[in-house]
């Protein structure tokens, strides 16, 4: 009975996917949000916008990959973004590629001098624009931290004279006298005596001065033979 039938003209099995009483194979809106199913890129799902990110031709409405990196939109940390690594540096839920802040720091990566890596001090020893956190040379003198003897102390000549592995440049004790203390106060002399001198102390100098002034006295009286 063609007053049944939303296509009486046109035999078919009488879909009509957005229910306006006008089945699908004769209906040049199917899915009625006004774009012609000769020109809709989702032709049985309502897309006014037609947004396409991924530019395959198949809607964003109705693609199930929006961003054709093999990751369905369900299961993809970046939907909108093509990851197909789907790296996720703090483990939010949302892939470094789409995430504003990466290491969770509380900055936006583009001004983070340590993007990947949590550093909310923005420490930069060198202030080289890359935090400390994530700088492989913090004191910028070309030897990298791991083999820098003064990691946070520019001293490109890496001399350490007292050989104890720290570099002169960041040891306060390197005169090689092993005394711990600090060598601007006690220099290299020995177990920190400084010298015969400053050993002595000083409130038995003027007893030390009378008995060699004596002893020359007696020497001069004494008769000679």
């Amino acid at each position: 009975d063609d007053d049944d039938d939303n296509c009486p003209l046109t035999f078919n099995d009488q879909l009509d996917s957005d229910n306006d009483d006008l089945g699908d194979v004769c209906d040049d809106d199917d899915d009625n949000d006004t774009v012609l199913d000769v020109n809709d890129n989702c032709p049985l799902t309502a897309n006014f916008a037609q947004d396409d990110q991924d530019q395959d031709l198949l809607g964003d409405e109705c693609d199930e990959d929006d961003d054709a990196d093999g990751v369905l939109d369900a299961t993809d940390n970046c939907p909108l973004a093509a990851n197909s690594d789907q790296l996720d540096t703090d483990e939010d839920a949302a892939g470094d590629e789409c995430d504003a802040d990466d290491d969770d720091d509380g900055l936006d990566d583009f001004e983070d001098n340590c993007p990947l890596v949590n550093n909310d001090d923005q420490l930069d020893l060198d202030n080289d624009a890359i935090g400390d956190v994530c700088d492989d040379d913090m004191d910028d003198d070309t030897v990298e931290n791991d083999e820098d003897n003064c990691p946070m102390v520019d001293n490109a000549s890496q001399e350490d004279s007292d050989s104890d592995g720290f570099g002169d440049a960041c040891d306060v004790d390197f005169g090689g006298d092993t005394d711990g203390a600090d060598d601007t106060d006690c220099p290299k002399t020995g177990s920190c005596g400084c010298s015969l001198a400053a050993s002595t102390p000083l409130s038995s100098l003027p007893f030390a001065v009378f008995g060699a002034l004596v002893l020359f006295r007696r020497r001069r009286a004494a008769p000679s033979v």
